[in-house]
């Protein structure tokens, strides 16, 4: 009587992990979509090579704010999901004032 309620047990436990997979793909793919090829601002036009932000868009790191019109805008190239780890590549974009 109790391998009927194991195996229910394991075919769940099997059945939920793909569905998380899924929604990490969904959720990849929709910020993909959206912010892919796009030009953004960069809050207080920080500057440096790698800018690292934690879960509430507070810099980690020393980040110095630089000047807007050299650090202020940046276009995404590409966007990828890992875990809880989000990456953005982006490419910054100069402004110019003619």
């Amino acid at each position: 009587m109790l391998f009927p309620y194991a195996a229910l047990v394991l075919g769940v436990a099997f059945t939920v992990r793909p569905l998380r997979l899924y929604a990490a793909d969904e959720l990849e793919q929709h910020l993909q979509d959206k912010y892919d090829d796009k030009t953004l601002v960069v809050r207080n036009f920080y500057r440096g090579e790698r800018l690292g932000y934690d879960f509430a868009g507070t810099s980690t790191g020393s980040a110095i704010p630089g000047d807007w019109t050299v650090n202020g805008f940046v276009r995404v190239t590409s966007l990828s999901l890992s875990g809880h780890r989000l990456t953005i590549q982006l490419f910054r974009q100069i402004v110019s004032l003619w």
